[in-house]
């Protein structure tokens, strides 16, 4: 992180976003608090929706139908809602630590990790498009989503402690207690959209309900790929 911490040479584009995001994120941080912050602050936004659109795409390549673009939606929407929804208390951690970091800053770091976990997303999307087209379960597509998304979210959670530090001057404190509070907001805000796997059921799904009540619903359901998805033998 030190030895990249710099500004981005040449203009911004999305592209070469995505490639410092990998290689030079300590570049990326630079551009977000101290460089051209508005401009690769939109950059990030837009990769970060476009990458999640297209794993929700992939999400929804399960059951077909209108959940090729409900799914899309939902996920892009989801993930980053649970990013803004947390990002308040990661500015309010890192003040009682002693970091310097504005709110604006904390957020478009934030926004920086997303980015990542966002791509490292689509990198996985092979793997879930094999599974996609191999089961009928719409539990294990389940956990092997849950599971992708909890690999990325902790790689994106390191980077984010990195740049803050750097960022900020000073080691955020309980980051790793944020993180957890952050997956959890994610996962609620899946069950708040649900369904993203199963057969369409409309955009938002009334009534309320925890995630854990919903996991283990779909756990204990016997739901399978529903019948116009099926391969008859």
């Amino acid at each position: 992180m030190s030895a990249d911490y710099g500004p981005v040479a040449g203009p911004l584009t999305a592209t070469g976003m995505a490639e410092c995001i990998l290689k030079r994120p300590g570049a990326v941080a630079f551009e977000l608090t101290e460089g051209r912050a508005g401009r690769s602050a939109g950059l990030l936004a837009l990769l970060t929706l476009g990458c999640l659109a297209i794993y929700g795409l992939l999400v929804g390549m399960f059951s077909g139908g209108h959940q090729l673009w409900a799914a899309s939606m939902k996920v892009a929407l989801g993930a980053m809602a649970g990013a803004m929804i947390c990002a308040p208390s990661l500015h309010v951690m890192a003040c009682i630590s002693g970091s310097s970091v504005s709110a604006g800053q904390t957020a478009r770091l934030i926004l920086q990790s997303l980015a990542l976990a966002a791509v490292l997303l689509v990198a996985f999307a092979p793997v879930a498009w094999l599974f996609t087209e191999s089961t009928e379960s719409i539990g294990f597509m389940s956990v092997l989503h849950l599971l992708l998304w909890g690999t990325v979210a902790v790689i994106g959670i390191r980077l984010l402690g990195a740049t803050l530090h750097r960022a900020g001057g000073r080691k955020v404190a309980f980051l790793g207690v944020w993180g957890v509070t952050f997956f959890v907001v994610t996962l609620q805000m899946c069950t708040t959209l649900r369904p993203l796997v199963g057969p369409y059921d409309g955009l938002f799904h009334p009534g309320r309900k925890s995630f854990i009540e919903h996991w283990g619903n779909v756990a204990r359901a016997p739901h399978t790929l529903p019948a116009s998805r099926r391969v008859t033998p």
